[in-house]
């Protein structure tokens, strides 16, 4: 194909530790024809300061200061100011690995509508093996909502940082990140543009990201310790299920998003039973009404008897 132009979307805020690192792999791209927005969302240390030291240094570089409005607005931001055909989306603490963008767009074309890859992840310093698929594969898009909810499912992933979207759908259909959300908003993104999506989807075996978890950033935090944004957790798959019910999907498909969202809401409420939070348990209240709400008494039983049946299956068949 062409050489379309990619705009790379980075929402900055207080990452002067980890920011150089993450705009280098950008300047590193073997694929030239990229813009970079850089929004810096009301940056206290000196992240905004390394943003503009970047304007200057190549001009595919572009920075926003704007007030803080979390990593949903700057990415929405980011979008409308965005003028690439295909849009990537990157955390500013984690890096590109050189060929990604290279990778990605040589995966396009006319009947694919978006593309995911692989990614290595780095936990703390250790680099942590992955299991990837052995082999690229194309979705429809019933299919691949059906790999993102397979348990331990590494063909696909619900992250946006190794995905490639077209811009145009996003315009068309009007779509954005929830700015109610500050965590998972990634998840009810990507359901929201595959519902969208006409294509197809080109998962490729290609690496082309570096997840950097570290055991003092947010979302880890989220996971191990109850804060009232730990909620988005159960949430971004609820609003995800109501999505979701625009796509004819099998029901061994809906069944896999269903049990997702029971799981979220048990991990959620581990969390809030070992929490001091003043206002844990009316969260959890509040979390049960919006799950049942999404289930019937039929689905929460034949779950409970899959779970209980399973570790048997297991050992029968191991």
């Amino acid at each position: 194909m062409n050489n379309p132009l990619i705009s790379i979307i980075v929402p900055v805020y207080n990452v002067e530790k980890y920011l150089r690192p993450c705009l280098d792999s950008i300047l590193a791209q073997t694929y030239m024809r990229w813009e970079a927005i850089l929004v810096d969302d009301g940056s206290k240390d000196t992240s905004g300061k390394i943003c503009d030291e970047y304007t200057n240094r190549d001009v595919r570089f572009r920075v926003l200061h704007v007030g803080n409005g979390g990593v949903s607005h700057a990415r929405n931001i980011g979008i409308k100011e965005s003028t690439g055909e295909w849009m990537y989306f990157s955390d500013a603490d984690d890096e590109l690995l050189p060929n990604a963008l290279e990778d990605m767009i040589s995966s396009v074309s006319d009947g694919i509508d978006i593309v995911s890859a692989s990614y290595l992840r780095n936990d703390n310093g250790t680099v942590v093996p992955e299991k990837v698929p052995s082999t690229d594969s194309i979705y429809t898009k019933e299919e691949f909502v059906a790999e993102l909810f397979k348990f331990r499912s590494r063909n696909c992933e619900r992250y946006c940082w190794n995905k490639l979207f077209r811009k145009a759908i996003i315009v068309d259909n009007k779509l954005s990140f929830d700015e109610s959300m500050v965590y998972r908003e990634d998840v009810l993104f990507l359901f929201n543009y595959l519902v969208c999506c006409r294509g197809k989807v080109n998962c490729i075996k290609q690496p082309v990201y570096v997840y950097y978890r570290r055991t003092d950033g947010a979302a880890m935090t989220y996971v191990t310790h109850y804060s009232n944004k730990s909620k988005d957790i159960v949430l971004s798959i609820a609003k995800s299920c109501d999505v979701l019910k625009k796509l004819q999907l099998s029901s061994y498909t809906e069944f896999l998003v269903k049990r997702e969202l029971i799981n979220s809401y048990h991990q959620v409420c581990k969390l809030i039973r070992c929490s001091d939070h003043a206002q844990a348990k009316n969260d959890e209240k509040e979390l049960r009404r919006i799950v049942y709400n999404r289930l019937t008494w039929y689905d929460i039983v034949k779950m409970w008897f899959k779970d209980l049946v399973r570790p048997f299956y297991r050992a029968i068949f191991k």
